[in-house]
């Protein structure tokens, strides 16, 4: 009897196997596959990314319709499962024009626009973050002496829509949340990249590095235009790519999926720097984060993230090192660094521009108004005034008298 069970429930697995079907993602032009392309569900959560041969994750049917998103090509929606072909067209856009005044300007400063989706979920509730930053960096060049500026991401304005569902029905929205949960405050840029020997060409030429079991990155080229797609987990040579996240590689945090990809235009031939760079896109996906999340659920109870972000460089200029230290010590305030989209970046998904709009009319003096004190908070101060606060009464007091007249 047991041999028969397991018989039927193999049948019941190669059917349910033969009747899934997975759509692939194309280039419209070339038809070749789009390796590790962003899929997300109606509502914009990340569903997971394609194979290395463009094959799209499973999705129950109620996700439908998917959005398909990847670097240089603009999104594809996949309107159901019955979907073979994802084809996504390629766009083309240009490098802002980069400044470099006379003098000794050693510095690169590149300032870059992120959009990010990142998902915290438990087996009961899910937190979804839709946030858009500008951000920073400041590159030295081998004459800028012992400046080092910094490669990490500096927040400069910032905007979050967070989503919190649950196993039974709820949902809300909010501009603010309590834990940081988000992977991409830690991707940097790369300084410069020394390319492959077969993308030493003015021509077309692609490359692959092959980790232990998969490819760790695949270089492409196309005259001046350079992409590389990275998975760091194939190889452990991969994690140059991403230094700063592996300092939280501790007990509690499990990296399960970490891919970047970078386009530069305007390529040497040997090889790229920060100043060819045009956008980057990663996926991040854990198992636990770390620090202080804990204190926002049960700490027995597993939870996971992810992280899908893309940045487009929006400046780029060449400065002095003193000016780039005063602007490191000086940053721009928020309202004077702005949060503009570039014109070449993709729209958000229909569900995530609903998000937008619910938290954007959020009435705050309205929640806080209907917020009832906690009474047993409240007391009547019964105790002898001390000196100190009793000079502070009487200057208050002599402050007033003065405004007075």
């Amino acid at each position: 009897m047991p041999i028969r069970s397991l018989l039927s429930t193999l049948l019941l697995l190669f059917a349910l196997c033969a009747t899934a079907r997975t759509a692939t993602a194309v280039d419209a032009a070339t038809g070749e596959p789009l390796p590790a392309a962003s899929v997300f569900d109606r509502r914009g959560n990340v569903v997971g990314i394609c194979s290395d041969n463009g094959l799209l994750p499973y999705a129950p049917d109620n996700a439908y319709p998917l959005t398909v998103r990847y670097i240089g090509y603009a999104p594809a929606t996949v309107a159901s499962p019955a979907v073979e072909r994802v084809r996504l067209h390629e766009i083309s856009y240009d490098l802002p024009e980069i400044t470099i005044a006379p003098g000794k300007r050693h510095v690169l400063h590149l300032t870059a626009y992120v959009r990010e989706y990142s998902t915290l979920t438990t087996y009961t509730d899910t937190i979804f973050l839709f946030r858009e930053k500008t951000v920073d960096f400041m590159i030295p060049s081998r004459n800028a002496g012992k400046y080092r500026g910094w490669t990490q991401p500096r927040l400069l304005a910032s905007r979050s829509c967070y989503r919190f569902s649950s196993a039974g029905g709820t949902d809300s929205v909010s501009n603010r949340f309590g834990q940081h949960f988000s992977w991409s405050d830690w991707i940097g840029i790369p300084a410069a990249v020394d390319l492959p020997p077969r993308l030493h060409t003015d021509t077309a030429a692609a490359d692959t590095i092959r980790g232990r079991y998969s490819p760790s990155s695949i270089w492409r080229r196309n005259a001046d235009d350079v992409s590389i797609d990275i998975n760091v987990l194939a190889d452990t040579a991969a994690r140059r790519w991403v230094p700063a996240l592996f300092a939280h590689s501790r007990r509690d945090v499990e990296f399960t999926d970490l891919r970047l990809k970078y386009t530069f235009a305007d390529a040497g031939r040997y090889s790229v720097t920060a100043d060819n760079l045009q956008a980057m896109t990663f996926n991040i996906e854990t198992n636990g984060r770390g620090g202080g999340i804990y204190n926002q659920f049960r700490r027995n109870e597993p939870y996971f993230v992810s992280t899908y972000a893309e940045l487009y460089v929006t400046d780029r200029t060449y400065i002095t090192v003193g000016e780039a230290k005063k602007l490191e010590k000086h940053p721009p305030k928020a309202d004077e660094a702005g949060l503009l989209a570039p014109d070449f970046a993709p729209a958000p998904d229909a569900g995530v521009l609903a998000l937008v709009e619910r938290v954007d009319t959020l009435d705050h003096d309205r929640l806080h108004r209907n917020i009832q004190p906690d009474q047993r908070l409240m007391r009547k101060f019964k105790g002898q005034v001390g000196p100190i606060t009793a000079l502070r009464g009487a200057i208050q007091s002599l402050l007033k008298k003065y405004r007075g007249h």
